[in-house]
């Protein structure tokens, strides 16, 4: 169809089909011989050499403008979601760097006649000047792009529209293929960040499992000896402090057990009613000598508001979600460092509580925003791990909620969580109290931690037990054959002798002998691993010391526990 402003031609798909034969012509010897037969086999001959590359469309086009006498030719390709045309090869030689710099909007002139009718289009004649001729790129019955001849001295028609038509397939299928090349090489780019980090994750597990258990270890001794404390204590005021230090510590425990579930080596915790609010205050005293202590011995303040709303309990863990808020408020310090304003709010919001954490800090820019939860991302530099915010991610992810952030370079960062409401908050339940324990049981404990083994031992021994230690396993199998006893108490990682031989003996020697097993690998054995090691329950250091009492109370009256 023709239009003031130009003439379309016939359809570059049925010009193909033209061309193909010309080039059948061409090859077999049978065309014309006249200077277009001989442009037109020089393309075929240009079109059998091999691969296409860009070299070898530049020099396509260049075959097309001396057919029509044109004074350039440049392919551009669709940019559908800018709405641009974008150059990518051109034959002019003295305004190049111009032509490849400067994208044409498709919505206008001949491209976008191109675009609509999928057919070539010519400007009109003006005073005998040279005219422009462009034709689509199709590929797929879709534009890929279009091509742009500049100052066409020749009509366009016959054997010339066979070559424009020959040119502009074969340019389509350059592009289209330089697309998919580009696609490939970022796949294969993603598959090799994907590998790496996956492989910094392994090391990472590998290295963690150890570290864990070692802290694990740490933390249930610090905590023994912590519970000890609080049922001799009488002073009050030295009962709050060392529940206070009892809940830092179990701050720290649960931590690690974040970092295992991260690793992939944990996830055994049952979720429960738990007090938004209550979340927020264990936070900001979990981080207070950050934006407190250590504040003010810089020199700086932070000023921290609180606006908590009411009846904010949610569905899940208590340690995980201080945990999360606690990383909002380092965040939100570090951003802050030359002091400022620090706000937490909760609210109720239909069916969901809402945090919201925010700052007036230095603010992210929208890159930063994208990434800011992803493993490794850090804009700390060396200061930073990376895993912070993608911790915060997976607590709130796990509890069924989300978290979003809202940021702008040097206008701060808002944090909003959205956690489901917990229905049955208002009833409250009551504590299970603590049946008598069986006084005067024959115990058999062996751990190669000296000082676990002190704590657990006073413990034990505290509550009326009669109580053989040992700090290597070889040992403990000894007196398992030479005596008799009514629980076996062991740890799992020992140098000399595991956890899983010393209940095998203490199974064969005995058949009906309870074994506990304590174990700073965290609790990461499924119940029918334990069963067939003869393991009768599993505690994951650092464990309370009653769920220790409860535990041994339970099987030495033969009542069934889970093996974790």
């Amino acid at each position: 169809m023709a239009t003031a402003a130009s003439k379309t031609m016939p359809d570059v798909r049925e010009k193909t089909n033209l061309a193909d034969s010309a080039m059948q012509s061409m090859a077999t010897g049978e065309g014309r011989a006249s200077n277009h037969s001989a442009i037109l086999h020089d393309a075929v001959r240009l079109l059998q050499a091999g691969p296409r590359d860009l070299t070898r469309v530049e020099r396509l086009l260049s075959l097309v403008v001396a057919d029509l006498s044109a004074e350039s030719a440049t392919a551009y390709e669709f940019d559908r979601g800018a709405g641009l045309l974008r150059p990518v090869v051109t034959t002019a030689t003295d305004n190049r760097a111009r032509i490849m710099a400067e994208s044409l909007p498709s919505d206008s002139g001949l491209p976008a006649e191109v675009i609509q009718y999928l057919k070539p289009c010519v400007s009109p004649a003006v005073n005998g000047e040279r005219r422009t001729v462009a034709a689509p790129l199709l590929c797929s019955e879709e534009v890929a792009g279009v091509l742009l001849l500049e100052g066409v001295g020749k009509e366009l028609q016959g054997e010339g529209e066979d070559l424009l038509a020959l040119c502009a397939a074969h340019t389509a299928c350059f592009l289209h293929e330089m697309r998919m090349q580009e696609d490939l090489s970022q796949s294969r780019v993603n598959l090799r960040e994907q590998f790496m980090r996956a492989e910094k994750m392994r090391a990472m597990g590998e290295m963690a499992s150890g570290v864990f258990h070692d802290f694990n270890n740490i933390l249930g001794a610090i905590m023994g000896r912590i519970q000890l404390m609080q049922l001799k204590a009488t002073d009050e005021e030295i009962k709050k402090a060392l529940t206070q230090i009892e809940r830092i510590a179990l701050q720290g425990a649960e931590t690690v057990k974040r970092l295992q579930a991260f690793a992939r080596l944990r996830s055994d915790e049952a979720a429960q009613s738990t007090d938004l609010n209550l979340v927020v205050e264990d936070a900001l005293e979990v981080t207070r000598h950050r934006w407190e202590s250590q504040a003010q011995r810089r020199g700086v303040t932070y000023n921290v508001n609180r606006r908590l709303g009411k009846e904010c309990h949610v569905n899940g863990l208590h340690s995980q979600l201080v945990d999360a808020v606690a990383n909002l408020i380092l965040n939100a310090v570090d951003a802050m460092e030359m002091g400022g304003q620090l706000t937490l709010e909760t609210s109720r919001v239909g069916e969901t509580c809402r945090l919201i954490v925010s700052d007036d800090g230095i603010g992210m820019t929208p890159e930063q925003v994208k990434n800011v939860f992803s493993p490794f991302y850090t804009t700390k530099g060396q200061k930073g791990t990376g895993l912070g915010l993608t911790v915060v991610h997976d607590i709130i992810v796990s509890h069924n909620g989300s978290v979003r952030v809202q940021s702008q370079p040097s206008q701060g960062a808002t944090f909003i969580i959205d956690l489901p409401i917990f229905r049955d908050a208002s009833t409250s339940v009551p504590e299970k109290p603590v049946s008598d324990e069986p006084q005067g049981l024959r115990l058999l404990v062996v751990d190669d931690d000296n000082i676990i083994l002190d704590v657990v031992t006073e413990a034990l021994e505290d509550a009326g037990h009669r109580v053989d230690c040992f700090s290597r396993g070889g040992e403990a199998i000894d007196a398992i054959g030479r005596s008799q006893y009514d629980v076996v108490v062991t740890d799992l990682g020992m140098p000399d002798v595991t956890g899983w031989e010393v209940a095998r003996a203490a199974k064969l020697h005995q058949p009906r002998l309870p074994v506990v097993v304590i174990s700073g690998w965290g609790a990461q054995f499924s119940d029918e691993q334990l069963t067939d090691s003869g393991v009768d329950a599993m505690l994951a250091k650092p464990f309370h010391l009653q769920v220790l009492r409860d535990t041994i109370e339970k099987l030495a009256k033969g009542e069934a526990v889970s093996a974790k």
